[in-house]
């Protein structure tokens, strides 16, 4: 949480080190506690209650285990801040960033700007070799599909992401070994060490029993299930 806190609030150089000072610069640009402020005034009640309460409670752990804190701490030689129902919203520009697709466009045509068609048209691949958004099995020769895979190295050289994908599917009741629908989620984000994503199961008792995912530092799953529903996030869309 507090690392992830850092990145969007661009201070991880404070206990890396002057080699995260570029990082920190950009990050702070970004603005994120900006935006994330201005998102609270005109959130809903229920909404800003929920984070000020995740954040007491945060804040109440740290107090209480002051003198057993996690070991990087002691490591890097510092105490973690207290927390602020901001830092929860900044969580959510971060995410926004890590799924920046959007660059690739800007960057591929500053390239165009720079070299001629010919050059330029090696790094697209050419879709009039497709007749179908969706293939039927085996239907890719090995050489269309080895022309596929080696211009997305070199997409991939040049920093633009490529077969970046988050996905969504569904059984039916029917089909189901249980006699129950099936919902699979597979969210795709950057890979990040720490991990984005905390498994949890939370209980509020009477109101709330539901176990899923979230990001470090946000008091509600994303994606999961409770006793009788299971939601999927993919992108904008919700499948329940």
């Amino acid at each position: 949480m507090d690392l992830l806190r850092r990145v969007t609030l661009g201070r991880l150089s404070e206990i890396f080190g002057k080699k995260f000072v570029q990082s920190d610069v950009i990050l702070r640009a970004l603005r994120y506690s900006k935006k994330s402020e201005e998102l609270l005034k005109t959130s809903d009640k229920e909404i800003v209650e929920a984070l000020e309460a995740f954040a007491d409670g945060v804040n109440q752990y740290i107090e209480v285990n002051k003198n057993k804190l996690p070991m990087e701490f002691t490591l890097l030689g510092y105490k973690p801040e207290p927390w602020e129902p901001v830092h929860s919203l900044n969580l959510i520009g971060y995410m926004a960033w890590d799924l920046k697709a959007g660059w690739s466009e800007f960057l591929l045509e500053d390239i165009r700007k720079l070299v001629d068609s010919a050059k330029f048209s090696e790094l697209i691949p050419d879709v009039n070799l497709y007749k179908s958004y969706v293939f039927p099995e085996y239907n890719l020769s090995d050489a269309v599909s080895g022309s596929l895979l080696s211009t997305a190295k070199n997409l991939e050289n040049l920093g633009v992401d490529v077969f970046d994908a988050s996905n969504n599917w569904a059984v039916s009741a029917k089909k189901s070994a249980t006699g129950k629908p099936l919902l699979a989620n597979d969210m795709h984000l950057g890979l990040n060490a720490p991990g984005i994503w905390y498994q949890i199961h939370q209980v509020v008792k009477g109101k709330l029993n539901v176990t899923g995912l979230l990001l470090p530092g946000q008091p509600l799953i994303i994606c999961g299930h409770n006793e009788q529903h299971c939601l999927g996030n993919d992108q904008h869309l919700w499948w329940i």
